[in-house]
């Protein structure tokens, strides 16, 4: 499975290194795998601009990562994950 690798500083100054999904990147079953509904899905919470609602592949849960914070560059990885 594609997973991305980034890092990016959180609001307290902090950096967070995150390898985590794309919801858009999955396929129904993988979403239907992670307890993501389809009602879930269209209840997004409201986030600032750059912020994106994904799934730590580590913490084995949903995680926001910022976009406008990045301090390296986001990298494409191929892991075998087991849900």
């Amino acid at each position: 499975m594609l997973i991305r690798v980034g890092e990016f500083k959180k609001k307290n100054g902090e950096s967070r290194k995150m390898r985590f999904l794309k919801i858009s990147d999955m396929s129904f079953e993988q979403k239907s795998k992670i307890g993501l509904t389809e009602e879930k899905e269209r209840k997004k919470r409201v986030l600032a601009e750059g912020s994106e609602t994904v799934y730590d592949v580590d913490a084995m849960d949903f995680r926001v990562f910022n976009w406008n914070s990045i301090t390296t560059e986001v990298v494409q990885e191929e892991v075998e994950l087991n849900f």
